[in-house]
């Protein structure tokens, strides 16, 4: 057992730091550290909104937060909006990213990559709501089955 458990070691070892030396791997080890924060104080929002902020949250359900915190019903407001803006966004920062390294990599223009891969992202991915039917809100979401629809005539 304990030799194939070294067998094991020697033939994986090597194999995951010629892994690791790879621009693809650079490139996705820079982009996750780009992404990080938002998606940090996303969830950190979220999970303030989740347990303090609704009523049957832990939190709000043991201290009866609704019935003694003045204008209890407004105050997750502004911990959704920062949550949809942070997790939302992470796609268009994680291309954003993706490209801007990919292209440093090769010699390239980094920005110009970086703001191609946002833009595109945003105009393949995204579901614009028709203005018409909300009122005065727009509400943007990311098609996670935007590019296996058939509505892309491309693909």
């Amino acid at each position: 057992m304990w030799l194939d458990e070294q067998r094991l070691i020697q033939r994986l070892v090597p194999r995951l730091l010629r892994f690791r030396q790879t621009n693809f791997y650079r490139i996705i080890q820079r982009t996750l550290m780009l992404t990080f924060p938002f998606i940090l104080i996303g969830t950190f929002s979220q999970i303030i909104q989740l347990t303090v902020l609704t009523k049957t949250g832990f939190i709000a359900s043991i201290f009866h937060l609704s019935k003694w915190v003045p204008y209890y019903r407004y105050l997750h407001y502004p911990f959704d909006s920062l949550t949809t803006l942070t997790l939302n966004g992470v796609a268009v920062v994680a291309a954003f990213g993706a490209a801007k390294y990919h292209a440093k990599l090769n010699q390239r223009d980094d920005q110009l990559a970086g703001l191609t891969a946002a833009i595109a992202l945003l105009i393949v991915a995204y579901q614009y709501t028709n203005q018409n039917q909300i009122g005065v809100l727009v509400d943007c979401k990311i098609n996670p089955n935007a590019v296996r629809t058939k509505k892309i005539s491309f693909l």
